[in-house]
């Protein structure tokens, strides 16, 4: 009989990041895609994504205008503006993945659980003291989360932050990466094992008989 374990076998069912680098680690030997929203592939051929806020809703295009972890573009929307802080949207994809991990670009101070990445039972939130200043004032954090029971969607939550009233800020989404952790088999068990369950086998039919 053939098992299967997700690889790497030492990850947890679930297991959440506020750290690109560990985040990294995690999912070494997965097969990862990554949206950086510069280079030619259409992420929108990966997934679809749906965006609501106070205003209404609007449509996620691949824009720039902001610093951003890398490159010039980003993710935003097509109103030629950013998200809106308490503003959600979520990202139905067409197959399967085990892990997601993207930097969140604000565009201005982030607070703890500003922002909230949910996958499957599983969440991460921000943490505000693991930010990237960018050269425009901008911050940028990282927020991830591996289930190994896969999923095929990914919603990020924002709150309007009470530190500024309505603590309306414009934020971004770059570096979105994708990963997919293949079943690896587990080795069948050794000769010796079933040589020996032959035998158990062959002496209970003869004393049967």
């Amino acid at each position: 009989m053939l098992f299967c374990l997700f690889a790497p076998a030492s990850l947890a069912n679930l297991m959440v990041f506020t750290d690109q680098g560990q985040f990294q680690i995690a999912v070494s030997g997965g097969a990862s895609t990554t949206f950086d929203f510069d280079a030619p592939v259409d992420p929108f051929s990966y997934f679809t994504l749906d965006y609501q806020d106070e205003y209404g809703s609007s449509t996620g295009v691949v824009d720039s205008g902001f610093d951003t972890t890398s490159g010039a573009n980003y993710l935003g929307l097509d109103i030629g503006l950013g998200f809106l802080a308490g503003g959600d949207f979520t990202l139905t994809f067409n197959q399967t993945w085990h892990a997601i991990g993207l930097y969140l670009i604000a565009s201005d101070t982030l607070f703890d659980d500003d922002a909230i990445l949910n996958v499957g039972t599983g969440s991460v939130g921000n943490i505000a003291s693991a930010t990237t200043a960018l050269s425009d004032g901008g911050q940028a954090i990282f927020i991830g989360l591996v289930d190994t029971a896969g999923f095929t969607s990914a919603t990020l939550v924002t709150y309007l932050d009470a530190n500024f009233g309505q603590g309306v800020f414009e934020f971004a989404i770059d570096d979105l990466q994708l990963v997919s952790l293949a079943p690896a088999p587990v080795p069948e068990p050794p000769t010796l094992a079933l040589f020996a369950l032959a035998l158990l086998t062959t002496w209970r039919l003869k004393h049967k008989q």
